[in-house]
């Protein structure tokens, strides 16, 4: 007896490419952008700025990589490595091949998760400011805060860890 075509048993369910190698593909790329993101973005812009201005790149990017089957994660040091120095170059993305350019709809699909990310947090979240120079809800590095004593600069709330983990994930893996 065969399996009807749409049964969860049938292998050629529309969609149904994601298997166990591109899923720790859709991991790993979207566990890289979002450790250089939170190391890298700025906790005294608010969230919608920092998504708009740093997250918009690394996106682009891997949205790239993925759509013309340049994934390689057979050496995930070396390729983080690689994306990181792209990601911050604000010109990476004319970097690779200039014939690799985004159709509408998948720079539409591009744009629709940036926008989610963005608007994450309720915009009473991101007009409240904390007093501290720590970030209500990540660790923030990449040397971007002021420890003077005087300057007492207040930081904003961003998106946290595992939102946009889950965010990337799901949009790398469509």
């Amino acid at each position: 007896m065969t399996a009807h075509p749409l049964s969860p048993r049938s292998s050629n369910l529309p969609g149904s490419s994601i298997t166990p190698t591109s899923s720790a593909q859709a991991r790993f790329y979207a566990s890289t952008i979002t450790s250089w993101y939170l190391h890298t973005l700025d906790p005294h812009v608010p969230n919608r700025r920092n998504i708009e201005c740093r997250l918009r790149h690394p996106v682009h990017v891997v949205t790239r990589r993925i759509l013309y089957g340049h994934v390689d994660v057979d050496d995930a040091d070396r390729t983080k490595r690689e994306l990181e120095l792209i990601f911050n170059n604000d010109d990476g993305s004319n970097a690779e091949d200039d014939n690799e350019v985004l159709s509408r709809r998948s720079m539409a699909r591009m744009e629709a998760f940036l926008a989610s990310c963005s608007v994450a947090l309720r915009e009473e979240d991101e007009k409240r400011m904390s007093n501290g120079s720590t970030n209500n809800s990540v660790g923030v590095g990449g040397g971007n805060s002021n420890s003077g004593a005087g300057n007492k600069l207040k930081s904003y709330r961003q998106i946290g860890h595992a939102d946009l983990m889950h965010r990337l994930e799901l949009h790398c893996r469509t």
